[in-house]
């Protein structure tokens, strides 16, 4: 054998070694991924088309038994794996029965454009199916309703619940709407749903806020009210009063800080939904006596007056009558002892009212205090800013 023969099967026999490696590499990653091996790859074609006709079958079931919300996701599924027309055929049905028809009608074009791969029963059907889609968007209208915030929303039509965002094909006439969710005001619509055409209703659920207003003794003047961080804005009409404007709120634990100068007092109130709840800044109370207090204890003065003046009528009664005094009292009047009995009372009732209204009524918490009642913490305005306390506990 020359020199140049044996080169030529030497080279030759370097390429048949090469194949038969890489042809046993291959053989043995083959055979990792069918055991799920370490090696094993992303299931081939083969696996997605023996999987979807598993799901399709299935889906195919649920058709049968008229659950087609079910139907359709499983047909979904089963397109999403292995896009056959068959199944698009299915998946277009079933939302045709729910009445979803322009996604029926994308379908059907999609599984038309395959139509090739259809059996003729199964070519027969689509035609079918494609006529019914064109019928009933003639003879039914589209409901659209949309809601927000859609999260814990539940929605009614015509007493039957649906999921929003909800669009389908009904029969004509008036629908009723109602849709409501937790924390959030009731809404009821009507809308007339016309053959071949859309009805929308766009819902928006407002919250069903709470008021609060903040009661500060002694008076707002010179008060500043902040809300969970926030300054209310007060006027100097409401200024002249101990009262703020109501303000809508949130349902839930809100922080109240009122501070006049460097002294300030603050509490926690929880506020439901519908109601209205006072929050006190009691301790702002400056020097002297507050004008609401001020005329609390007039009342109780004047009161006292007219109290004392009965009460003198009624011992000069008695004593005029321990020594043989006979009262007369002319038609239309009364007497002494009954005038002085009447003083007496309506000045004790003048006394009580003005103490427990004006005077008493800046000493008494209204509303409650969340938390185990921790009460109001007060301090000044460099400790609420730089230290604000946890726990809502008393700090001076």
């Amino acid at each position: 054998m020359t020199r140049l023969a044996r080169q030529s099967m030497e080279r030759i026999g370097r390429s048949v070694a090469r194949m038969v490696t890489v042809l046993g590499c291959a053989t043995l990653a083959g055979v990792l991924a069918f055991a799920g091996g370490p090696s094993a790859a992303v299931a081939g074609p083969a696996d997605n088309e023996t999987r979807a006709y598993a799901i399709y079958k299935e889906a195919k079931e649920k058709y049968d038994a008229k659950d087609f919300e079910r139907a359709a996701e499983l047909a979904e599924q089963a397109e999403k794996l292995f896009p056959h027309p068959n199944i698009m055929l299915l998946k277009g049905s079933a939302l045709r029965q729910l009445g979803k028809l322009r996604e029926a009608e994308a379908a059907f074009k999609q599984c038309k454009v395959q139509a090739a791969q259809l059996s003729k029963k199964a070519l027969q059907n689509l035609t079918d199916e494609i006529l019914a889609v064109s019928d009933e968007m003639r003879s039914k209208g589209e409901l659209v309703v949309v809601v927000e915030p859609a999260g814990e929303a539940r929605v009614q039509i015509d007493g039957t619940e649906v999921v929003v965002p909800y669009a389908r094909w009904i029969a004509p006439g008036r629908k009723k709407v109602e849709a409501g969710a937790p924390g959030r005001k009731p809404v009821t619509r009507e809308v007339d749903v016309t053959a071949g055409a859309t009805a929308e209703v766009k819902i928006n659920l407002d919250r069903r806020d709470g008021k609060l207003v903040v009661v500060v003794p002694g008076g707002l003047r010179g008060v500043t009210v902040r809300l969970d961080g926030h300054t209310i804005d007060i006027d100097d009409a409401a200024r002249i009063g101990d009262r703020t404007v109501a303000q809508s709120v949130e349902p839930g634990v809100h922080e109240v800080i009122c501070a006049r100068g460097d002294r300030q007092v603050g509490t926690k109130i929880e506020v439901a939904a519908d109601a209205q709840v006072d929050a006190r800044c009691d301790g702002l109370e400056g020097g002297g006596l507050a004008p609401r207090k001020l005329a609390g204890w007039g009342g109780v003065l004047a009161g006292a007056g007219i109290f004392g003046f009965g009460a003198v009528n009624v011992s000069y009664y008695a004593y005029k009558s321990s020594n043989g005094f006979v009262e007369k009292v002319p038609d239309g009047s009364v007497s002494r002892l009954t005038g002085g009995l009447g003083y007496a009372v309506v000045g004790a009732a003048v006394s009580v009212a003005s103490w427990l209204l004006f005077v008493r009524d800046g000493e008494t918490r209204t509303a409650a205090s969340i938390g185990g009642d921790p009460g109001p913490w007060a301090g000044s305005m460099a400790d609420v800013t730089a230290n604000r306390p946890t726990g809502w506990a008393p700090t001076r």
